[in-house]
């Protein structure tokens, strides 16, 4: 991530601050248009670190200091340049700067073959109810949970970012009635439906 910041000409720094949004939530990094700067945050989850240098890299990319001063979720920070004809998402902006560090943390052209692999590995098949199926069965959650931690492992990732990954590509059937991931699978689901076959 070093050398892709060098690489654009944005300075990234660490900061060893708890710093919370007005709703106590964690901020765990900025992106600063003006000044080309990455700030991140004290985290406790290395994958999580990376995947917020990733999507604060995202934000640079896609152009969106057209719209942001800042990539925070304070609502003063957030600027139209036409009001009345840009139809303005913030959330969009999100699942724009998140899918670009998804891609570039975890490339579909590694990605695949593992999938692949592990779900020959794990004796996944596709038994009619999706590539990757998961419901409540013991079972069930067991060898999925065995099957994301291997891919979390082997791309040094979180979880929910393979999670995310499955959902773009359509490849996740989740019937979980309590699904631990259900708040970033439904921001995904509610921003962009997941693709019919």
């Amino acid at each position: 991530m070093y050398e892709i910041c060098r690489r654009l000409d944005i300075s990234l720094h660490f900061s060893d601050s708890h710093v919370l949004d007005v709703g106590g939530n964690p901020i765990l990094g900025q992106a600063d248009f003006s000044r080309r700067a990455i700030v991140i945050n004290t985290h406790s989850i290395e994958t999580r670190e990376r995947f917020t240098i990733a999507h604060e890299i995202g934000h640079f990319v896609l152009g969106h200091e057209r719209y942001l001063c800042s990539d925070t979720v304070i609502e003063q920070d957030i600027f139209i340049l036409e009001e009345k004809k840009l139809h303005f998402n913030y959330k969009r902006l999100e699942f724009q700067a998140n899918a670009f560090a998804s891609e570039l943390i975890l490339p579909n052209a590694y990605l695949l073959p593992k999938i692949y692999e592990l779900r020959k590995e794990l004796n996944i098949r596709d038994r009619g109810h999706g590539y990757i199926y998961v419901d409540d069965q013991a079972e069930n959650r067991n060898i999925y949970n065995e099957f994301i931690s291997g891919i979390s492992t082997y791309f040094s990732v979180s979880k929910e970012v393979i999670e995310i990954k499955l959902i773009e590509l359509n490849f996740l059937t989740d019937k979980r009635s309590k699904n631990e991931f259900a708040s970033i699978s439904n921001l995904v689901y509610d921003i962009i439906p997941p693709r019919r076959s």
